[in-house]
């Protein structure tokens, strides 16, 4: 990174994180009453077909979500492991497009809009917040209060506002 000219510090000395908000994490809790076990979610309705339907299956000996696409298992080119996370987000964001010849869609990830964030068996409806491009996205639970993640990995899937998502 450093001989394509990305470092730690720009030309300042200042480093890249400094002022950065960091997510708030927390160890697995799986709630004994799980209310999000299958979730599932498409992009752009069914004008493209299944091709792009998202299904996740939570498994309460991992606590973590596995994902299909399409109504194949999901898997990792390199490993061949099915992919899987700990925390699933559905942020809803403002769609726009086609942008170009190609159909490409634009999506306003600045701003704020409600958020569904899965983990440890349940759904937390809340929103999400970004007050600049190079800012941390931050995720609310109904009450006003951040969203804390599970340790490990998380997937976020950026859904146009009138997209449905369900679960159960």
């Amino acid at each position: 990174a450093a001989k394509r000219g990305f470092a730690f510090k720009d030309s300042d000395g200042v480093a890249w994180n400094k002022g950065f908000t960091i997510w708030k994490f927390e160890d697995d809790k799986p709630s004994a009453s799980a209310n999000a076990k299958t979730i599932n979610y498409g992009f752009w309705g069914d004008t493209l077909g299944n091709d792009y339907t998202v299904e996740w299956k939570y498994d309460s000996a991992s606590n973590s979500y596995k994902r299909s696409n399409g109504g194949q298992i999901h898997t990792d080119m390199e490993t061949k492991q099915q992919l899987e996370a700990k925390n699933v987000v559905a942020m809803f964001v403002e769609e726009e497009g086609p942008v170009d010849k190609e159909h490409h869609m634009y999506y306003e990830v600045v701003g704020t809009g409600k958020a569904i964030i899965f983990q440890n068996g349940i759904a937390i409806e809340g929103t999400w917040k970004k007050t600049a491009r190079n800012t941390r996205t931050i995720f609310y639970d109904d009450n006003g209060d951040e969203v804390k993640f599970v340790r490990g990995k998380i997937w976020i899937s950026a859904l146009p506002e009138n997209n449905k998502v369900d679960y159960n």
